[in-house]
C-alpha cells in the first residue's frame, strides 16, 4: 500500500510538471514576427543587411536577418537563419546583437551609444534603434 501511494504521487507530481511545462510555453518565442527600424542613417549607401546575432558580426553568423534597398529609416523584417526554418519570420524574443551590413560598404553592431557592442533586447514586433547608436566594426 506505501509503494501504491508513493507510485501514485510520482505520478501526480510528473503530470503537474508536464502540464506547466506546457502551458507555459516557450519563453524565447512569442510568435510575433519581428522587424528592426533604423532611424537617421547618414553617411552610407547601398544595400542594407541587418540581423540579430548571439555572437559574430558577419552575416554567417546571423541568426535572422533580411536585406532592403536604403533609405535613411527603414525596416527590416527578421527572417530566421535557423537549419529548417530559413526564411521564416523569426519570432523569438531575447538579448541579441544587432548587426548591419552596407553592401558595399561598412558594417556596424548596436553599442547603446558606447564605445563596446551590446545586446539589445528584442521583444516587441518592431524594435526601433538610432542609427547613432551603432559603432562601426572593423572589417
Amino acid at each position: 500500500m506505501k509503494n501504491t501511494y508513493k507510485l501514485l504521487s510520482i505520478i501526480a507530481m510528473i503530470a503537474i510538471i508536464a502540464l506547466s511545462m506546457t502551458a507555459c510555453g516557450d519563453p524565447g518565442d512569442d510568435g510575433v514576427p519581428k522587424s528592426i527600424k533604423i532611424t537617421g542613417i547618414t553617411g552610407e549607401t547601398g544595400t542594407i543587411t541587418a540581423g540579430i546575432s548571439d555572437g559574430g558580426t558577419n552575416k554567417n553568423a546571423l541568426k535572422a536577418f533580411s536585406q532592403v534597398p536604403f533609405n535613411a529609416n527603414p525596416t527590416i523584417p527578421l527572417l530566421s537563419n535557423a537549419s529548417g526554418k530559413t526564411g521564416e519570420a523569426f519570432t523569438g524574443t531575447g538579448q541579441f546583437y544587432v548587426v548591419i551590413i552596407f553592401e558595399p560598404g561598412n558594417s556596424y553592431v548596436y553599442s547603446q551609444g558606447t564605445t563596446v557592442p551590446v545586446k539589445y533586447n528584442i521583444t516587441e514586433a518592431t524594435s526601433t534603434i538610432p542609427f547613432g547608436q551603432f559603432i562601426k566594426v572593423e572589417n
